[in-house]
């Protein structure tokens, strides 16, 4: 009836693995395989495709195979050849796997397995709170919805990304936003139903119904809050202290003091107190005054006044009102504890509208979304934004629906298709697979897919004595972020940069222990987890369509060989390690970024402790930030973040670099004296510290806060380069041939060739998730001027962000190119001035070198010698 081909086939065929992933390359026998496998080897099989349309191939080319020996029941899509039965199966949502619960089967395939995401401008809401859905890890956990609508955590087995290339679905109305691949599956509740469901936002209804959780449950809390000893002066017998209080009347109490209180000192002899601000008496907070442990005093139009040192001790650590933050504690407690906060929250800082809403408004980030957070457990909707105020303050708003638990309809007017390029991401969050995401200041529930291949897999038994069972996976590299799931499960054979890499055929053994699939040594029993777990074998064998006598002779393999790449790769030669691969016209490989952090990370403490350049990159005010990126010769610290608001101005921007070199000159001069014991006189030390200043050179971007700060620092002597991104270069590229347009071509440019593992690159950078992000997102073109990097502007659109971090990087490189991607030896003579000055600095810094460092960075082409560590005070001052 059927034999497989001599090759690879042949061996999926006779392969002894329970799970068997066969194919990678297109026209490489892969569904004739399960046709053969099932007619042949097994009694009851069934062969799952994504959708039903794609089931029509396979069905056709059974009938070509079986019409002679069997009957086809085309309503059940069951063979019946003998006593064996096969049939055909679609999971086209995610739960459609419930329609094959029950229904053992002892083989169970799956065709194009990797046809089984989102924009990166999303939060996961998760147990330490709103997190960019790129920064999220397996550490955290998510907050998930089950099949009954509560809301709890989950763990979070794995994360994606991967680079996407191709349309986007998105929806804009006033409740909810989304941005996600048509393959992603989206959470919706069916008409006239209570219980949602699964279904990929290309075959979303036409008018879908978006969840929303009922509320949660919540982490039980002792009924008393135990609260510590007052230590300090005033604790004698009029000491206002208390030794516990009950934790709902103290959750109350922190919603009126997080939403209206504060914290000071007027006199030794008065005390520290506490105040909650308010203009009228209120009767709710009166009663909860008696029920606090505390003595507490009301003034006329002037509030709540408790003076005790001990609660002064624990409240004054919360901050002002731009630093307040709900206490996790609170966050994560019964619904009931929350409930008691937000009611006393909202009754000092909210106001409720006309139709039952909540309104308001903070000039705290931080604080906005933890109460976001709130409304999304007490089963609210709402919708964050901000503003800027005539004044040039920032307000952050937030408003909350009244209705509770309704799903949201969303009308077709409101989605539509756009091209992206750029990162998508998901989640694995186990058992529920849902997660709580927010997209431009809106909330709804989402999912994820590898639970399909997991859930149908729990069916693979038989009652026949003697009948083997196994899982037989067929498929291409993934084109898209549904399949990429598939690479890490068959990761020593896939996954390129594996640990320990398997060979094609090779048995490797697992088990299953709490959701995560566990390599173990053989197929022999094991104890974990006070449970004993019975290994199954995997294994991946490739196949080529230069295995596939027919498609040969058609010229087929001419067809693909047309293809544009990665697909050409992906399809013709079954390369998965293009599967999540690179833009064609990215500027930096993903690799080489990867390179450089593993090169950062295996240096560890040993690196140069020169600060030889720092990378300035602006954000006058709003979302954006402000980022330093401190770099020692070839090595790069840890980036500086600092929110744009604390920035925007020119003053604040020359204040913030200053302080930074200067605590770096401290640690010099600390370093001397702790390695050398000497003192230096005021006159030297002035000497050296100006000689060091005018070594560091600082590339800032001019754009958006003027020559001020620059004009400041240069003022201040430290040898500042401003780099604007729009000026002409006059620069070539490595290989003479191509002009660079402008500056930020130039700037980008020549980091990717500093980068280059050809060249020997020793640069290090730090193992920045959001650095590594920005630094793929450039793309570039070649026209008739030259090689030209994409606007800034562009790429802020795509990846949902400013890339700041990727900015500051590069800046800091900036004139450091062109040597085998590092830099000259590094040495204490002048960096940049030149002159009598120059030589006077040079003279100074040899003078003192030996003292300044106890052993000197001694480099060939940036190559980093052993014992060059950054001194813990150093250090310190550095963070």
């Amino acid at each position: 009836m059927w034999n497989p081909w001599p090759g690879p086939q042949t061996a999926a065929f006779e392969c002894q693995a329970d799970e068997l992933f066969y194919g990678g390359a297109a026209g490489s026998g892969k569904s004739e395989l399960t046709l053969g496998l099932v007619a042949t080897q097994h009694t009851s099989s069934i062969i799952y495709r994504r959708e039903y349309p794609q089931l029509r191939g396979l069905i056709q080319r059974s009938h070509e195979l079986f019409d002679s020996v069997g009957t086809f029941n085309s309503q059940e899509n069951l063979w019946k050849i003998g006593r064996k039965r096969i049939e055909f199966g679609a999971v086209q949502y995610e739960t459609d796997v419930q329609k094959y619960q029950g229904r053992p089967h002892d083989c169970i395939c799956f065709d194009e397995l990797t046809h089984f995401c989102i924009h990166p401008d999303t939060d996961v809401l998760t147990n330490r709170g709103w997190v960019r859905i790129q920064e999220v890890t397996t550490s955290d956990r998510a907050l998930a919805m089950d099949k009954d609508g509560m809301a709890r955590y989950e763990r979070i087995s794995a994360t994606h990304e991967f680079d996407y290339d191709g349309p986007l679905i998105s929806t804009k109305n006033g409740s909810i936003r989304y941005r996600v691949t048509p393959n992603h599956n989206m959470v919706v509740v069916p008409l006239r139903s209570e219980r949602w469901r699964f279904v990929m936002a290309k075959d979303m209804p036409v008018y879908p119904r978006h969840p929303f959780s009922k509320p949660w449950e919540g982490e039980p809390v002792d009924a008393r809050v135990r609260l510590p000893e007052a230590t300090g002066r005033g604790l004698g017998r009029n000491a206002n202290t208390a030794i516990d209080v009950d934790v709902h009347d103290w959750a109350e109490f922190m919603g009126w003091y997080v939403s209206e209180g504060s914290c000071f000192e007027t006199g030794a002899r008065s005390g520290p107190k506490v105040s909650i601000r308010q203009t009228v008496r209120n009767e709710s907070l009166d009663r909860l005054m008696e029920r606090l442990p505390w003595r507490s005093k009301w003034y006329n139009r002037g509030g709540y006044l408790i003076t005790s040192r001990q609660l002064f001790a624990l409240l004054k650590p919360m901050g002002n009102r731009y630093e307040k933050r709900v206490p996790r504690w609170i966050l994560d407690a019964t619904s009931d504890v929350v409930l008691r906060f937000w009611e006393a929250f909202v009754a000092g800082g909210g106001s409720i509208r006309k139709g039952g809403g909540i309104s308001i408004e903070l000039c705290n980030k931080g604080l906005r979304d933890d109460c976001q957070e709130i409304a999304a457990k007490l089963g609210y909707r709402s919708t964050a934004g901000e503003c800027v105020t005539k004044s040039g303050h920032k307000v952050y708003r937030l408003s909350v629906h009244s209705r509770k638990s309704s799903p949201v309809e969303d009308r077709p007017s409101n989605r539509h298709v756009e091209q992206y390029s750029g990162k998508v991401y998901c989640l694995t969050v186990e058992p529920s697979h849902t997660f709580l995401v927010r997209v431009q200041g809106r909330l709804m529930w989402t999912g994820n897919s590898q639970y399909q291949y997991q859930f149908l897999s729990g069916w693979l038994r038989t009652v026949i004595p003697g009948q083997r069972c196994r899982i037989v996976c067929t498929g291409n590299p993934p084109t898209d972020d549904t399949g990429i799931w598939v690479i890490d499960y068959w990761g020593p054979w896939l996954d390129k940069n594996h640990p320990n890499p398997a060979e094609p055929g090779e048995l490797r053994w697992y088990v299953t222990s709490q959701g995560q699939s566990i390599p173990v040594e053989s197929g022999d029993p094991v104890g974990m987890d006070g449970e004993t777990h019975y290994p199954k074998s995997r294994t991946f064998i490739p196949g080529s369509v230069f295995d596939n006598p027919y498609l040969v002779r058609t010229g087929y393999v001419s067809t693909l060989q047309a293809l544009p790449e990665p697909l050409r790769s992906k399809l013709l030669y079954g390369d998965f390690s293009v599967s999540a691969g690179d833009n064609p016209w990215q500027v930096i490989p993903s690799e080489w970024i990867r390179a450089a952090q593993r090169r950062w990370e295996e240096a560890g403490d040993i690196h140069p402790t020169e600060l030889t350049a720092l990378g300035v990159d602006v954000a006058r005010g709003g979302i954006d930030n402000t980022i330093l990126a401190p770099k020692y010769g070839p090595w790069f610290d840890h980036l500086r973040v600092v929110p744009g608001v604390e920035t925007d101005d020119g003053p604040k921007v020359a204040a913030l670099v200053q302080s930074f070199v200067e605590s770096y000159l401290e640690g010099c001069i600390d370093d001397l004296r702790e390695s050398d014991g000497i003192e230096l006189d005021e006159s030297t030390y002035r000497e050296v510290v100006e000689a060091l200043r005018k070594k560091v050179r600082v590339n800032i971007d001019p754009i958006g806060v003027g020559t001020s700060p620059l004009d400041i620092l240069k003022a201040n002597g430290l040898n500042v380069v401003p780099v604007n991104f729009a000026k002409a270069s006059h620069v070539k590229d490595k290989s003479g041939k191509y002009k660079l347009r402008n500056l930020r071509s130039e700037v980008y440019w020549k980091f990717r060739e500093a980068l280059d593992p050809d060249t020997g690159s020793t640069i290090c950078l730090p193992p920045d998730r959001m650095l590594l992000q920005e630094l793929v997102a450039h793309r570039w073109g070649l026209t008739t001027g030259g090689i030209l990097i994409e606007a800034k502007d562009d790429i802020k659109e795509r990846l949902g962000r400013s890339p700041d971090r990727a900015d500051a990087v590069v800046m800091a490189h900036h004139m450091d190119s062109g040597i085998r991607g590092s830099y000259h030896s590094v040495s204490l003579g002048p960096a940049q001035s030149t002159g009598e000055q120059s030589r006077t600095d040079s003279e100074t810094l040899d003078a003192w070198g030996d003292r300044l460092h106890a052993q000197q960075i001694q480099q060939h082409l940036g190559q980093i010698v052993p014992g060059q560590r950054m001194s813990a005070r150093r250090r310190r001052r550095a963070k």
